[in-house]
């Protein structure tokens, strides 16, 4: 499955034709989802930023760094993030077949933001389970000389009965659910609260 995985990702950023227009459907899809339930809580963006358009920007930034020292290839080709002298476990920026990874968006995505909106602080907001990912990042990103104030605001895990919510195995609480049941408790607390509020009234 892995293999099959990383077979469908290097067809993708060779632009298979096949592939890519699969993956615009399904794209397209995800898309029109996310909208919808962000429209539920007007919630809107300012700018949005997709893997897509970034990962060939990343992969440059990573080749044209590698030094043999704090970014290295190894012997199968892949480019490393040398960390261990800095007290964290070395970071793998491309694989040895050359495709990307989050960290290769994510180092071009953090000097892209900064040249769209010239921030004083960049915030990430993402889980506790990835603390160490963005040491990692962000101690990659000042070895690449940007030494902008980031911070990972990170948040506790929500589990559930089962576990931890997992999306890629399909372990998750569909997001419109939880809009919708919290609309419907809300709506039932307002209407007890008037009638109460009523009764009271009637009373006086």
């Amino acid at each position: 499955m892995n293999q099959e995985a990383e077979d469908l990702l290097h067809k993708w950023e060779n632009n298979d034709p096949n592939i890519r227009a699969i993956w615009k459907m399904m794209n397209t899809w995800a898309k029109k989802g996310f909208n919808e339930s962000f429209s539920k809580l007007d919630v809107k963006f300012d700018k949005e930023y997709f893997e897509s358009d970034i990962y060939k920007k990343g992969k440059e930034i990573i080749n044209t760094a590698i030094d043999g020292e704090n970014f290295e290839q190894a012997e199968d080709n892949a480019v490393i993030a040398r960390l261990e002298k800095y007290n964290l476990p070395d970071k793998v920026l491309l694989r040895s077949d050359g495709t990307s990874l989050y960290v290769t968006q994510d180092i071009y995505l953090a000097k892209k933001k900064k040249e769209d909106f010239n921030y004083d602080k960049s915030i990430y907001v993402v889980g506790n389970e990835q603390n160490t990912y963005f040491k990692q990042l962000f101690k990659i990103l000042e070895l690449l000389g940007f030494s902008e104030e980031m911070i990972h605001l990170n948040y506790g895990m929500v589990y559930l009965p089962e576990g931890k919510m997992k999306s890629r195995e399909g372990q998750t609480v569909d997001a419109d659910e939880i809009i919708e049941e919290v609309y419907n408790l809300a709506k039932k607390e307002i209407l007890k609260l008037q009638n109460l509020l009523f009764f009271q009234s009637y009373h006086q």
